[in-house]
């Protein structure tokens, strides 16, 4: 089985990943995120409080902790629809 999970680059969305990679650790854990928050945080020319490292610092971290059954893909799908 493969789990889909979404957001994976938010505030709850990497600690739920780990979680589930630990609980379920014989599944392929999808992390999805568009990476919309980043990029609205750096067109706003703000910065995080909290240095926060990228998916591949995050995924690496995660497999020099043991957990090997995290994959991650950025969405292209538009996190918004606006009517016409």
């Amino acid at each position: 089985m493969h789990i889909l999970l979404t957001g994976c680059d938010g505030y709850c969305g990497w600690p739920i990943a780990l979680r589930l990679a630990k609980e379920f650790p014989d599944q392929r854990i999808i992390a999805v995120d568009n990476g919309a928050r980043r990029e609205w945080v750096e067109e706003c020319g703000a910065v995080s409080a909290i240095p926060i490292c990228s998916m591949d610092e995050r995924i690496l971290a995660a497999q020099e902790n043991g957990i090997r059954n995290i994959s991650f893909s950025v969405s292209t799908f538009p996190c918004s629809v606006v009517p016409t």
